[in-house]
């Protein structure tokens, strides 16, 4: 059973089973055009709704949806990452989490203003525990409980401080430490909780030089992709090569 309505933001499209529960719901958070529906029509799978500006087809059972601005959405998407059961987002306008309103409907709710370009978990080393990170164009982030850490005066606690970031790698072999690819180099990190923070700061490489890609070997050499060419370092940090036109890459 399909029942288009007008003028009504929570259901502009519902789909009933035949003992009139409601199976799907659609509008304007979802990727309709509009919250008129003035007719439909069944095909098979398709059903096609006749809105006030255009019309719709809708393929019944499948989850495919539009997010956009009119889902809560803003800016160029950088990241998407699921965790704990929920959707986040990393956009040029900041961090996303999906929401679902009273009638289950999804949406996205903005919980980081600054441009958030990697999400990614942080596997705790001899634990099952799972740390949500997000690299932003300020910092490091962790969130705890899906929500952004606070400091007391309200701003958001910085984990690792004043990087732009643009990539997240946790090593395979020495799963402690946390390497983060940056416009301005290589930073390393290693997860050593102690005084209210979670991070023990080792090294800043390569600096000056963006890192947009990071890669470990089995041997443990960490391999970068460089603005400067590939750069592989020792697991120590102690012997860095790079290769670049010279060395046959283009």
């Amino acid at each position: 059973v399909v029942m288009p309505t007008v003028f009504d933001d929570k259901y502009t499209v519902a789909v009933f089973d035949e003992n009139l529960v409601l199976k799907q719901a659609f509008n304007n958070t979802t990727g309709l055009s509009s919250t008129n529906a003035f007719s439909a029509y069944t095909s098979g799978h398709l059903l096609w709704v006749g809105l006030d500006n255009c019309i719709s087809k809708i393929e019944i059972g499948n989850a495919f949806y539009h997010f956009g601005k009119e889902s809560g959405l803003a800016g160029a998407i950088n990241d998407i990452y699921k965790f704990d059961g929920k959707m986040y987002v990393g956009t040029g306008n900041g961090l996303f989490r999906e929401s679902f309103d009273e009638n289950g409907l999804p949406s996205f709710e903005r919980i980081y203003t600054y441009a958030t370009q990697k999400i990614t978990t942080f596997k705790v080393p001899n634990s099952d525990k799972k740390i949500l990170l997000a690299g932003t164009a300020l910092n490091v982030i962790e969130l705890k409980n899906g929500d952004v850490k606070l400091k007391e005066d309200g701003s958001a606690r910085d984990e690792i401080e004043h990087i732009d970031c643009s990539v997240l790698f946790q090593s395979r072999l020495h799963p402690e430490y946390l390497y983060i690819g940056t416009r301005e180099g290589l930073v390393w990190e290693k997860y050593k909780p102690a005084n209210g923070k979670n991070w023990q700061h080792i090294d800043h490489i390569l600096e000056g030089i963006e890192v947009t890609s990071i890669e470990e070997d089995s041997k443990g050499n960490i391999w970068c992709a460089t603005s400067k060419g590939v750069v592989k370092m020792s697991p120590d940090g102690k012997n860095i090569t790079t290769y670049d036109e010279e060395s046959g890459i283009p």
